[in-house]
């Protein structure tokens, strides 16, 4: 929660927020406390919920949903180590210090599902 926090101050979206809890205004002008905007984007990720379930859910317009989406998915790429983010990151740190720094407890983890490819036609590439 708290790196959480601080990337989503970091991306400048603060008016998104109340101070710890609700504005009280009706329709659009509602704000979420980071908690429930969190947890919006997560029920939308992990239970695949539409943005009018969303909406209905937590209180707020389908156009507040898509912009607390929008900032919570740029939000949480940055904080978790993604595969894509992680590789990126590995490859510009490249001293294995560094490396071990910035994994969290210094695991890597791979996941060895198996992923559609194009196979290259060169042998040599192959």
């Amino acid at each position: 929660m708290e790196l959480y926090a601080e990337e989503t101050d970091r991306l400048g979206k603060a008016p998104l927020f109340e101070n710890g809890c609700r504005a009280s205004g009706a329709g659009s002008g509602r704000r979420l406390h980071k908690r429930h905007a969190l947890l919006l984007s997560l029920a939308h990720l992990y239970a695949g919920m539409h943005r009018e379930a969303l909406g209905a859910a937590f209180g707020i317009d389908q156009s507040a949903v898509s912009r607390y989406l929008a900032l919570n998915l740029r939000a949480l790429e940055e904080i978790l180590p993604t595969p894509r983010i992680a590789s990126k990151k590995i490859a510009k740190l490249g001293e294995s210090e560094a490396i071990r720094e910035y994994l969290p407890g210094g695991d890597l983890w791979l996941d060895g599902a198996r992923c559609a490819h194009q196979r290259p036609n060169d042998k040599g590439a192959r």
